[in-house]
This record gives structure tokens, sequence and C-alpha cells, in this order.
């Protein structure tokens, strides 16, 4: 049974599990709105890995398991599973892992290109750089050298998977003005120093051109280049790559260093002053690439702030959410979202129609850094488990829950 279609499922309070004096008012608020429609929301996305096949549970630790138990990635049914979560929780598209591995793309091929309910989604593609390119730390992109080409090469690998992904598997793609997102995961490590700063330049607009001849089309580029808390600015690197994306953003808030300090090397909750810190941080973000302008649109990059939930990794103290919380850095961070949106109106530089802005959630099943968005029956990273290990995706739903425009 689904709703009618002009029932707004951001009035559906009853289903989220509780009705609390927040409610009610917001229902009293919104209620007479949607005699006609509530406001647009922004298009919600999770990233979405590919890569559990046999022997790979063994080979790391998991800090989540899924409430469905372990499962494949080529499995089909589990992926129709997530596909209807997704859809009842208020996450509209996939942010899908891209690895130049034939076994982690056949993965996606045979499971969530196969789903039967594929086309309730839309999906856009993430660049694993640190794994593609087979690095740590900073990468040396001089002309020629063995980063600069493979990133050439991988984009032009892309631009042919997603175009031959979208055509035979009868799927969606995620467009932001017209464009696929593709989203590259420690741009910020490109580059030793700031001499090589044009050569980076290079291999970006290379790869972006590559892309575009496989694919049809230019991608938009989403860059990691967003503040960690412990930066003091946005550096001349940061602001020179910027100018190379049409927005930017952080994979996550979580920063070691920032944590340890904050709890002194012990557990840390996600709780209100670590969320009034985080704005902070990407109030500061936003100032810093406020100048910034596309290269090849003049339009200003767009920042976007990350709305993950907690996060635990063997071996790292662990940041750890309840709903309630993930619910308050969820409105924090829809709050940046709209001040930055209607910016853009007042400037005249609104997105096209059909493009609302887009948010990104974290991911929906990375069980090694426990920030997995689907239900879980243990989770390291959730705090005060109140609905069985659907916590956070209650919180989404409370925030999200309808569809948007197309």
């Amino acid at each position: 049974m689904r709703p009618g279609s002009g029932w707004d499922a951001r009035l559906d309070f009853a289903a989220e599990g509780y009705i609390n004096e927040d409610h009610v008012a917001r229902f009293e608020r919104l209620a007479p709105l949607g005699q006609n429609r509530l406001p647009a929301r922004p298009t919600t996305a999770c990233f979405h890995y590919g890569w559990y096949g046999p022997g790979r549970r063994q080979r790391e630790t998991p800090t989540v398991r899924y409430l469905g138990g372990n499962y494949q990635s080529t499995d089909r049914r589990t992926e129709e599973e997530f596909n209807d979560l997704k859809a009842e929780f208020g996450i509209d598209a996939d942010i899908l892992s891209w690895i130049d591995d034939r076994e982690v793309l056949r993965a996606f091929e045979r499971g969530y290109l196969s789903a039967a309910n594929r086309g309730t989604r839309r999906f856009g593609l993430l660049y694993e750089s640190q794994i593609n390119l087979r690095a740590r730390g900073r990468l040396s992109m001089e002309r020629g050298s063995a980063a600069a080409t493979k990133l050439i090469h991988d984009f032009r690998a892309m631009g042919a998977w997603l175009r031959d992904a979208a055509s035979t598997a009868d799927t969606e793609i995620l467009f932001v003005d017209g464009r696929p997102v593709v989203y590259v995961f420690g741009s910020h490590t490109f580059g030793v120093n700031d001499g090589q700063l044009p050569d980076v330049g290079r291999a970006l607009a290379r790869a972006r051109s590559e892309f575009a001849e496989t694919f049809g089309t230019v991608p938009y580029l989403i860059g990691d280049e967003s503040l960690f808390p412990g930066d003091p600015e946005v550096r001349i690197d940061r602001r020179y790559r910027a100018a190379y994306f049409d927005a930017v953003t952080r994979y996550h808030h979580y920063d070691e260093a920032f944590i340890r300090e904050l709890g002194d090397g012990e557990t840390v909750n996600l709780d209100a002053d670590y969320v009034k810190r985080i704005v902070e941080l990407e109030q500061r973000s936003a100032a810093g690439f406020d100048t910034v302008r596309n290269r090849y649109s003049d339009r200003r990059v767009r920042a976007i702030p990350s709305a993950a939930a907690g996060f635990a990794k063997r071996g790292l103290p662990t940041l750890q959410a309840s709903r309630h919380n993930y619910e308050t850095l969820l409105d924090a961070m829809q709050e940046l979202v709209n001040d930055a949106h209607r910016g853009e109106r007042r400037r005249r530089l609104a997105v096209e129609a059909g493009s609302p802005p887009l948010v990104l959630l974290g991911s929906w099943n990375e069980e090694f850094e426990g920030h997995a968005l689907l239900p879980a029956s243990r989770s390291a990273a959730l705090a005060d488990d109140k609905h069985s290990g659907f916590d956070w995706l209650f919180a989404i739903k409370s925030r999200y829950g309808s569809v948007p425009p197309r």
C-alpha cells in the first residue's frame, strides 16, 4: 500500500515510531501548507558500495551488520530490499563506488543494476582515487606521471561504464544541471606541492574531457576539498582545484585528530556541541570558496555540507550518534543548504528547474567505517538504539520523507 499522490510523507509523524511535542508543532505548521504543496526539498543521496564478496568481511573488521544478515553485492534480491528501504525513508539517489576492478563492477551489474525495482533509483558515481591510483598521502600529478595517466584512463572508462550501465539496465542516472554526478574522493591529495597545481589542473581537465568522449557529456564534478576540523583556512591549493569542480564537499565530517582531542581518545557523542562545531566549520569552509568560480561555467562553486551520521572504524576513536543527535545534524546541515540556495537565487544563479540542491547523507552500506544508514542488527556508531536499528533512517524520514521533483 502506498499513500495517495497528494500526501506528503513529512506529515507522517505517526509512522516514525513515536510522537512528541515537536511533532505536534511541526504538524500544525506544515499541515495548512500541505493543502497546496510543501516547499520542494533537495535531492538526497548516499554512497553505495559493491565490494562485498566472499572473504571481504574476513579481511577487514565490520563495525556494522545489516539487519538481514551478511550478503554479497551480487545478490539482486538484497539490492531490491535496499531500494525499497531507501524509497520508504527518503533517500532518492545512490552514488556508486567506482573502482577499476572487474569483480566489483560485475557485482554492481549482477546486483544493483539487475534489481527488479532498479527503475525507482537514480545513480551517480564515486571515484575512489586512493584505491584506483594505488597511493596514500599526497599524489604527484606531474604530466605523464603514473597517477595523472591513470586518472585520465579511469575517467574515460567511467564514462563508458556509466553509459553502458544506464542503457543496458534501463536505469536512471542522477543528473545535476543536466550532467551526471561524479564525486572525486580524495581530490585534496592531488599535487605534492603548490608548484604542481598547473599539472593537477591539466590532469583534471583532460579527465573531464575523456569522460565526455565516452559518455557523451561532461560530468557534474564534486571535489573532496572542504575543510577538515584541523584546517585553519581554505588554502590556495584547495581553491585552485575547486575551480575544476562544480561543487565541493567532504566525504565525512569525522576527523581522527579532532575526535581524539574532543574525547581524549575515547568515544565522542554527536551532540549539540559537536553539531555547533561542524556548522561553524562548514560556514568557514563555504566562505573560503565563496569567490571561486568554475573555470568552464563561470558559476560559483557550490559547497555541499556533509550530512553523514556516526563513525566507527577499528583502531580509531568512535563518533556515536543517536536518532535525536542525527536529526539535529540533518536540520543544521539543511539550514546551511537553504542559506546557500537562497544566496544563489539572490545572485540570480539559481539551479535549473528540476535540479534542486543535493544533500549527501553519507553511506548506505559502508560496514567498515560504521556510518552505514541501512537498518542494523549491530552498529558500533549508533547510540541509544530505540528502533531496532532503524534509528538513523527514521531521522532521515523526519527531515526528508517525501519525493522531490525530478
